[in-house]
């Protein structure tokens, strides 16, 4: 798959906002998170173009996942995930790109902490 991949060490606005989601995921532990998370990857794929923002949260370690789809199915998943550490948050958020065929280098860039938002496209 060809991703389109953005990284910034700055945080940025969301691509939308809570009262958007069609579907909040907000499990608080990564093996939860993508037990449940991991099997929708194909649905998600299938409704192309998608936008995938992560976004590390202020003064802490975790990260939101932000997922839009052309069909406008928002999913948050909240508490789940961690950025710019080496630990189960990152590994679980690393997990996750692996299954959506993300490149490996990419998926590493995660573990760096002045990384603090990634934007991936895929049309």
């Amino acid at each position: 798959m060809n991703w389109n991949i953005n990284f910034d060490s700055e945080i940025k606005e969301p691509i939308f906002n809570q009262e958007e989601t069609g579907i909040l995921i907000d499990l608080g532990a990564t093996k939860a998170t993508n037990e449940l998370v991991l099997p929708m990857v194909s649905f998600i794929l299938k409704h192309a173009p998608i936008k995938i923002v992560i976004q590390k949260e202020a003064n802490s370690s975790g990260a939101t996942v932000y997922i839009s789809t052309a069909d406008r199915y928002n999913f948050l998943i909240k508490n789940g995930y961690g950025m710019g550490y080496v630990g189960t948050g990152s590994r679980g958020l690393e997990t996750l790109l692996e299954t959506l065929n993300i490149n490996e280098n990419d998926i590493k860039k995660i573990f760096d902490s002045s990384i603090k938002f990634v934007q991936f496209e895929f049309k």
